[in-house]
Parts: structure tokens; C-alpha cells; sequence
């Protein structure tokens, strides 16, 4: 591969932000290099089984990125790899990317590996040092680890799950095939989503994570849709479905089979039934209902984090702040704070101006 040159740019993270940064980057006629950790593309949106609001899956979006990146010979994809070290300035950045080994891949990580997916240029264990104009950080995000929540049950049932968990076993490529049920494999007949499942708590994540009402409303589709005759409640402490989206809550609001509950969930049994202690806000009442499985709305952790980008300026929280703009560090989607699918993109289209204003600001 190419060492670049302070007109390239350097984009980091290949899910669907980052591949859309470095494809826009480079139809409009600059060289990139595409860097990510994982040893495939797609990021977190290649887990999902769908993604809202049109309930796509997640290859109707990735795969004709797939093809505009394979398809584009200025840009380069290097991964599995990470980048160990940046250092310059604005216009004329030197970094160091570290390429892995592929290691053992479990066989759901394997189905992420699409037929389609564009080939790494560089080889297990090389060293890279290559240059940049401009840095675009597309890391993304995790989810905040349900051990943490010592009183909703995640460490005690294999019945209370993540909504990242759950969101694996709808997919049809999933460890289920698709089918929603219980750890002992039968279909769930009472399935509880409860929200902010340490969001917006000083205890956790004092943040909203933006996303997590809309997932738990997709995901209470995925109950009706494959077990019709399964009840959903969700305890929320408000349904955060902004402006178009509002409709894609008002639909299950009509459905007899849906209920919700304005109440933040203080405490998850387990044992023979999952029961719940709740306080109906509303109603001004304590509940204690009782659920075969409980899926806990866990809430968005960026990715930097965990693996800080140097040069990038971040909140408390690791997501990386407007101020990095300035030495030409521009951060997309999750990276930047809790978003979509749909924001994420837009973001990339943001960054790319910015970042190709960059490249040819440079004597």
C-alpha cells in the first residue's frame, strides 16, 4: 500500500460513518485510508437485525457502500489494525497503524465477514507509517456492560439480557436464527424492555443515549412479529421519539398487546419468575409485575473511551468534543456523541468538508 501524503485522509473506524467518510472523501478526489480494529467492516450496524425507522436490515445500507469502497481505487482498508500514534499538525499528520492477527473468530462474528466486503491491503503483524491531511474519527460504540447494574438481574438470569443481546437473537443471523425465545428455547409469553437501564444516572451514565427509546420500540416489534401472542410492556421514564420518529411510537400505542409503564424500574428479581419493582409515576402506584424475559435498554459508551485517539479532546465521558476541530480531528457518529444510523451518516458528509477544506488549505 501507499504511504499517503498530506493529501490523504485518514479515516478511523470502518462502520457505517466511517465508510461513509471515506467513500464521499474519495469521490470527491482524494486518497484515503481506512483503518478498523475488527476483523471485518460494518461496525455495529452489521450486528443488527434491522434498524429503524423503515426497519431495514442492515446490508441495505453496508452493501452498496461495500461496493463503492471495492469498486474506488484511492481508498485503502487496513484491518484488522488500530492506530497507535498520531503526531503533527493540521494539513500534515504522521501516524502509525498496527495491523493483527485475525485470531479465532466465533462463528457470529464470522457472518459478519460479508461475501461482499472489501479486502485489507496490508499484512498480519506489519507496522504502517503513513501520512494525512486530516483525521476523521468513526470508532463508534458500545454497550454500557449490564454487569455494572447490580439490581436489574443481568448477572443473575440468563433471561434478562442487553438490547445489544437481544438485538443478535432476532437476527437471522444471530445465535438463534432469528428466533426470539428464552434460554431454554422456548418463545417468551411476557416480555419486559426496560429504559435507561443506567442512563441518565450519576451512578452510571449521567446521559441520555439518544437511541435507546427506538430501539426498544423497533425491538417490541421483533416480539409481535415472531411471538404474536407474547405480551410487551416497557417501563420508561420518557419515550424519546423526535420529530418524523414520533410515529414509529403513536403505531404501538394502538397495539392491545403493548403497554407502557412511566416508571423508572428500581430492582429485577430472578428465580422461578423475573419480577420487577416499579413505581407507575402516573398511576401513583408501587408495581411488582412478574416477566419471563426482560431485555434492559443499556445505554451507548463510545468507543475512545476505552482507546483514546491522541490529539482528540474529550468530555468526562470519552466522547470527543467539538474543540479537537481545530488541529483538524474531526469526530463522527457515536465518537462524537449517542446517535443514529441516520445522524451518523449525515455527520460523515460533514466531516468530509471539513476535512478535504483541510487537505487543500496546505501550501
Amino acid at each position: 500500500m501507499t504511504s499517503g501524503s498530506n493529501d490523504t485522509i485518514l479515516v478511523i473506524g470502518g462502520g457505517i460513518a466511517g465508510l461513509s467518510a471515506a467513500v464521499e472523501a474519495a469521490e470527491v478526489g482524494h486518497d484515503v485510508i481506512l483503518v478498523e480494529k475488527e476483523a471485518w467492516l460494518g461496525g455495529r450496524v452489521i450486528t443488527l437485525n434491522n434498524y429503524f425507522p423503515k426497519l431495514c436490515p442492515p446490508t441495505c445500507g453496508l452493501e452498496i457502500n461495500f461496493r463503492r469502497v471495492r469498486s474506488n481505487p484511492r481508498i485503502q482498508v487496513v484491518y484488522p489494525a488500530t492506530v497507535e500514534k498520531i503526531s503533527g499538525q493540521r494539513g500534515a499528520y504522521d501516524v502509525t497503524i498496527s495491523v493483527q492477527e485475525t485470531g479465532e473468530l466465533t462463528d457470529d462474528e464470522k457472518s459478519f465477514q460479508l461475501p461482499s466486503t472489501p479486502r485489507s491491503v496490508a499484512a498480519a503483524g506489519e507496522t504502517l507509517e503513513v501520512k494525512a491531511g486530516a483525521i476523521i474519527v468513526a470508532t463508534g460504540w458500545h454497550s454500557y456492560d449490564g454487569d455494572k447494574l447490580d439490581t436489574l438481574g443481568y448477572a443473575d438470569s440468563a433471561d434478562v439480557v442487553t438490547n445489544m443481546e437481544f438485538e443478535r437473537v432476532a437476527a437471522p443471523t444471530g445465535p438463534t436464527g432469528g428466533e426470539v425465545v428464552k434460554a431454554n428455547g422456548e418463545a417468551p409469553t411476557s416480555v419486559a424492555f426496560v429504559q435507561c437501564a443506567g442512563s441518565r444516572d450519576t451512578n452510571h451514565l449521567a446521559y441520555c443515549s439518544a437511541v435507546c427509546c427506538m430501539g426498544s420500540l423497533k425491538q417490541a416489534r421483533y416480539v409481535r412479529e415472531k411471538c404474536p401472542e407474547a405480551k410487551v410492556t416497557i417501563y420508561y421514564i420518557d419515550i424519546r421519539s423526535i420529530g418524523r420518529h414520533e410515529g414509529f411510537y403513536y403505531e404501538l400505542l394502538g397495539d392491545e398487546n403493548v403497554s407502557f409503564v412511566k416508571g423508572k424500574v428500581a430492582k429485577v428479581e430472578t428465580g422461578d419468575a423475573i419480577k420487577l419493582h416499579v413505581e407507575d409515576t402516573l398511576g401513583g402506584k408501587l408495581l411488582d409485575p412478574a416477566h419471563d424475559l426482560v431485555v434492559l435498554a443499556t445505554g451507548v459508551v463510545p468507543n475512545n473511551a476505552d482507546a483514546p485517539i491522541d490529539g482528540a479532546a474529550t468530555d468526562d465521558y470519552g466522547f470527543i468534543v467539538e474543540g479537537t476541530e481545530r488541529n483538524g480531528i474531526y469526530a463522527v457518529g457515536c465518537a462524537r456523541r449517542p446517535t443514529d444510523v441516520s445522524r451518523a451518516v449525515k455527520d460523515a458528509t460533514a466531516a468530509v468538508l471539513r476535512a478535504v477544506q483541510d487537505v487543500r488549505s496546505q501550501p
